[in-house]
């Protein structure tokens, strides 16, 4: 397990996992713009943003119990086909920020 002080970015990278990724990040953690279809792997805590907006996320499984900012989780496919709620999002992660579905 390890840590990361400041930001954290792997986004445009075709990423298919966040297998390798730190598990907690003390800036904004951005996954976004990859290929994932699940979150596993992700950091558990991230002091501010955690973006994996522009996915292939069906489930939020695996995401960080605890984001001090903001939430961005919009052009996902959701689990139905319909992206995301707010309180899909709340359902598995205390986001101390906004929600962006």
């Amino acid at each position: 397990m390890y840590k990361v002080n400041g930001n954290f970015y792997c986004y445009k990278n075709k990423l298919t996992s966040l297998e390798g990724a730190p598990k907690e990040v003390g800036g904004d953690f951005y996954c976004l713009t990859n290929l994932l279809t699940s979150l596993e792997g992700a950091p558990k805590e991230v002091s501010f943003s955690f973006d994996c907006s522009y996915n292939q996320l069906t489930s939020l499984e695996g995401s960080p119990k605890e984001v001090g900012g903001d939430f961005y989780c919009y052009d996902n496919p959701g689990p139905s086909g319909n992206g995301f709620t707010e309180d899909d999002v709340r359902s598995v992660c205390n986001v101390k920020g906004d929600i962006y579905v």
